[in-house]
């Protein structure tokens, strides 16, 4: 503030009665200010200034920032030409960046100068009443932009090659948000997902390991988690090809164990021993991997001796 508080004082010196040619255009650009606010607001512009010339010096200042690598705050304008009474704005526009932009996970850091702004200039004519269909419908329409934005803006994150979303169903809403936001920060998670590796055990640990941090307020004590672990039956669940074998361990006295998933499928997830879930996942993705290679390989041959035709 000091510092914008000096810059003002030494422009305001170099001011002149006869404007140079760059004051002239200082002065055009106030000018265009003073008249669209005179317009749209129908009010005397110069009490908006220093605000208006603030929020400028702001954004303009947040994303200069992004020529320090790591350093790029997001901003959101979103403008419409519809007339909303500021609380209504306010409203909706915080429901919606809590279901958008505040649901976005890139790095897992947090900066000071995040801002959404939504703007309404009322120069349509059309007005939307609080608490009516119209309000409705122009929520709806927020949210599934700002949706979009925020899809967008992790896309655009620095490095992101893949974007994924994170869908719970069912439970608590404050739950399973928390249950979602521990998977999608998990670094392991992302790293599976930048790999390019759809290890979904991944996914099943970061959730166990959120039972007993940020869901645990809202679990009983004592309560007991399954997890669904899949995989391959090759002898069609006669526990013979072992290619589902999944160790366990005690969480009281740390004991191992050995049991046939594919039989067996339904487990606790405080007994399941995730590494090793993982390499066999490992495991068994080489085999698909080949046999996909394989298969694909076999029908070129097929196609090009005339046995069928290939699909388009």
């Amino acid at each position: 503030m000091a510092a914008l508080t000096m810059a003002a004082g030494l422009a305001t010196r170099a001011l002149t009665l006869r404007p140079s040619r760059y004051q002239a255009v200082l002065e055009l650009i106030v000018g265009a200010i003073e008249e669209q606010i005179r317009s749209t607001m129908r009010v005397a512009p110069k009490p908006y200034m220093p605000l208006i010339g603030m929020l400028f010096l702001f954004i303009l200042t947040a994303n200069w920032s992004s020529l320090v690598p790591g350093v790029e705050p997001p901003t959101a304008h979103i403008e419409t030409d519809a007339a909303l009474a500021p609380e209504t704005a306010e409203l909706l526009l915080g429901v919606c960046v809590k279901r958008s932009f505040d649901r976005a996970s890139v790095d897992g850091q947090l900066s000071t100068n995040d801002t959404a702004i939504l703007m309404c200039s009322g120069s349509s004519g059309v007005s939307i009443a609080p608490e009516s269909e119209d309000e409705l419908r122009f929520g709806e329409a927020l949210d599934a932009l700002l949706r979009q934005l925020a899809i967008m803006m992790v896309a655009d994150g620095e490095g992101a090659e893949r974007i994924a979303r994170v869908l719970v169903r069912g439970g608590h809403l404050q739950s399973a948000e928390s249950a979602a936001r521990a998977v999608a920060n998990s670094p392991l998670v992302k790293a599976a997902l930048n790999g390019g590796d759809p290890n979904w055990g991944r996914i099943v640990q970061a959730v166990g390991a959120a039972r007993h941090g940020v869901l645990l307020p809202y679990l009983r004590a004592g309560h007991t988690a399954i997890g669904s672990i899949n995989s391959p039956m090759q002898c069609m669940m006669k526990e013979v090809c072992a290619q589902c074998l999944q160790p366990q361990i005690d969480p009281i006295t740390g004991a191992r164990s050995v049991v046939f998933s594919c039989f067996n499928q339904d487990q606790a997830l405080d007994r399941v021993d995730f590494p090793a879930l993982h390499e066999r996942l490992m495991q068994n993705g080489a085999q698909e991997k080949l046999t996909a290679q394989w298969v694909a390989r076999v029908l070129r041959r097929l196609a090009a001796e005339g046995a069928f035709e290939p699909l388009a």
